[in-house]
């Protein structure tokens, strides 16, 4: 076990030693979301260059691993997931501007969906003293002492 799990307060201490460079992480990031927020578009298509360089390297490697693992049993699966994988960041890289369309979509469609899906399972869970009507007990009701 990591000595962070066994002792917390060494964590504190740990945060506490390197403050100066959280401070300068934090500002950094404030600046770099500032850029993306004046150049959206710029930011945009950077991301989605970077993510296709991302996905495209990952399934070179993804491809190489899957030649390489001992066993065979599987290893298609293996080799489908590092070609699907490299296309689709060959893509990203092809068409940048379907790429962002296509990424907005599906992280939309993530969010609606995720987002109906814990609405319907709230609605489906009854917790105590859930909703706008509470049963009181009435003089019908014989209760236990």
């Amino acid at each position: 076990m990591p000595a962070v799990l066994r002792d917390p307060l060494s964590l504190v201490g740990e945060l506490r030693r390197s403050w100066g460079w959280l401070l300068g992480l934090g500002i950094a990031f404030v600046v770099l979301g500032a850029l993306c927020i004046l150049g959206d578009v710029a930011a945009t298509f950077t991301t989605v260059v970077f993510f296709g360089w991302l996905l495209l390297i990952g399934g070179i490697i993804a491809l190489i691993h899957s030649f390489t693992a001992g066993s065979w049993q599987g290893s298609l699966l293996y080799v489908l997931s590092a070609v699907l994988r490299g296309f689709t960041g060959y893509l990203l890289l092809r068409y940048p501007g379907a790429g962002a369309m296509s990424l907005t979509l599906l992280l939309a469609s993530f969010f609606v969906v995720g987002g109906l899906f814990r609405s319907i399972g709230a609605g489906m869970l009854r917790f105590p003293r859930w909703g706008c009507i509470h049963q009181i007990p009435g003089p019908h009701i014989q209760q236990r002492a």
